[in-house]
């Protein structure tokens, strides 16, 4: 699967939820995630467990750029994280775990994602996945709609995955 994404910083958290009540063709309440990262030779492979009764492992590979940017992926649904949360560990080791409070919205096609990462603050994630009925240049064009209801510049757009921020910040 692919997907058009950018993460900013969000210095009102407030504010940005009401924008994304207000434009949202639906909303998916909110999820507590923890996603484990592990050391792999290319790509990010990551298991992430949501509220407690779900588990995906997603292996996903993008460039580090601060603009919309494609992102190639695959996700795999799980039974239970913990088996193979303790055989990637063993293998691959871990790389580091990022936890979040993520409010899950959607806009025609776009989901918005209003994060709040423990250590690093708030954040606006939008994810445009690519269908038959949303093409890159679609995609591309609401994501930069959705940017400028927010008040988002490009000053506040990030380069790096909360695993890189968080790695660079301890080591």
């Amino acid at each position: 699967m692919r997907n058009i994404e950018i993460k900013a910083r969000l210095v009102d958290f407030s504010a940005a939820l009401c924008v994304a009540a207000r434009l949202a063709t639906a909303d998916l309440g909110t999820l507590i995630q923890r996603d484990t990262y592990f050391r792999c030779l290319t790509g990010r492979l990551k298991l992430r467990e949501i509220n407690s009764d779900q588990a995906q492992l997603i292996q996903h590979q993008r460039s580090n750029e601060a603009n919309p940017r494609p992102s190639d992926y695959t996700v795999l649904e799980l039974i239970a994280a913990e088996p193979l949360k303790s055989m990637l560990s063993s293998t691959l080791s871990i790389l580091t775990v990022v936890e979040k409070t993520r409010r899950l919205f959607i806009y025609e096609g776009v989901r918005i994602h209003l994060d709040q990462v423990k250590e690093l603050g708030d954040f606006l994630e939008l994810e445009a996945v690519l269908t038959d009925n949303l093409d890159e240049s679609t995609a591309q064009h609401r994501i930069q709609w959705l940017l400028e209801q927010f008040g988002i510049t490009q000053s506040d757009y990030c380069q790096f995955s909360y695993s890189d921020m968080i790695s660079n910040s301890t080591g």
